[in-house]
């Protein structure tokens, strides 16, 4: 039995690096384990496999987060699974690397609606369980590039920067046992 026996966690994001290990690593500290995928579906199996072979239990549920009514069916799908949610790792996102003057309003909103919109509205809806449940964790990942400027990014670092404040502010409207953590990649 692990720390977070019993537990549900949806992971945005684990088809593959940092969201794909922080799913196995919840799966070996017990808790029953969502992967969320967008395109890299073998990448999922594969670890939900891993987790289930590990003696955990993991599902897979695919979305594109950029879409609001996409975000919730996947939490719901979650919900529907395991029977609740009380860990939500919001990692899920896409970097688009182009110079300033070439940047299209396509891609802007493309960068835009999931690196915030799926953040934001995957955790409005898996708030609604955790407050039934009487309490749970959103962990956002955030990059060092909101913070500092890289070449050909800045799309990307502007979704990434308001993570911490506005994060900072969401749970004091929710039940006081939910708790929100960004936290700092250095990719």
């Amino acid at each position: 039995m692990g720390a977070l026996s019993g537990q549900v966690a949806l992971v945005t994001g684990a088809g593959v690096g940092i969201g794909q290990a922080i799913a196995i690593e919840l799966g070996r500290q017990g808790a029953k384990v969502a992967l969320h995928y967008a395109s890299s579906a073998a990448g999922a199996h594969e670890a939900a496999a891993e987790i289930n072979k590990l003696g955990g239990s993991a599902m897979t549920v695919s979305g594109k987060l950029g879409v609001v009514e996409e975000c919730r069916r996947v939490v719901d799908e979650v919900i529907e699974h395991f029977g609740g949610i009380d860990i939500l790792v919001n990692n899920a996102g896409v970097t688009r690397a182009d110079h300033f003057e070439n940047i299209t309003e396509e891609l802007f909103d493309d960068v835009f609606h999931l690196n915030i919109r799926g953040y934001f509205f995957c955790a409005q809806q898996a708030v609604k369980s955790m407050e039934k449940r009487g309490g749970g964790s959103i962990i956002n990942i955030t990059s060092v590039h909101g913070y500092a400027g890289f070449t050909r990014h800045s799309v990307y670092a502007a979704t990434k920067g308001p993570l911490s404040p506005s994060h900072v502010s969401l749970p004091l409207s929710w039940h006081p046992a939910i708790s929100v953590l960004t936290r700092l990649v250095l990719d």
